[in-house]
């Protein structure tokens, strides 16, 4: 039987020098629009802070959203419908700041020798896949959390995408997210994703 795209991709990556973080497990994400709880969550678990996604909403939400003792933004741990919201893609650092993470922030794609270093520092990379213009942000948070040099120059990642239903991460072939993928073209980038690292 003939590989699929991706099942081809995914054999590949089994091939050359690989950079692997065994600690960033994919969520799925609780609520329709929380792929930025799910995201902040998996690197916080990364980094050993056990917080699920209504915990991240919990403390970055207002009003009725916000955690407290009797109150929150989810219902047996998924997102009430009044909490599941947008969080504005040129707010991001500022939501990374609230859990003392200063990463540095670009609106663009990076290239793969920065992808690379940072995965080798023990640091996935969050992207931005989708439109941003004057009128807004439309599109999706997913962060690379391994990348492999191939045979014959090939490059690829694992997604781990939020808004999948399986608990696996997506093989890509780098080139691809430079161009576009489901959600759209990558546009924003955010790195250094450890505590207490501010950069100027």
């Amino acid at each position: 039987m003939a590989l699929g795209k991706q099942e081809g991709i995914l054999l590949r990556l089994t091939e050359g020098a690989r950079v692997w973080l065994t600690n960033v497990f994919r969520q799925q994400q609780s609520g329709g629009y929380w792929c930025w709880a799910a995201c902040t969550s998996m690197v916080l678990q990364d980094l050993g802070c056990n917080l699920e996604q209504c915990d991240v909403a919990g403390q970055v939400l207002s009003g009725n959203c916000a955690k407290t003792a009797k109150t929150g933004p989810c219902y047996q741990g998924k997102a009430l419908p009044c909490c599941d919201v947008v969080y504005r893609v040129e707010e991001i650092g500022d939501l990374w700041n609230k859990f003392c993470i200063h990463p540095v922030q670009v609106n663009h794609a990076v290239t793969w020798d920065d992808v690379w270093s940072e995965l080798r520092a023990g640091n996935p990379v969050e992207l931005f896949l989708g439109s941003s213009n004057e009128a807004g942000a439309s599109g999706h948070l997913v962060l690379i959390i391994d990348a492999v040099k191939g045979t014959s120059g090939f490059r690829g990642v694992l997604i781990a995408d939020p808004a999948t239903d399986t608990h696996e991460a997506s093989p890509a072939e780098f080139g691809a997210l430079q161009e576009r993928l489901r959600w759209g073209p990558w546009t924003w980038t955010w790195t250094n994703l450890r505590f207490n690292q501010e950069v100027e």
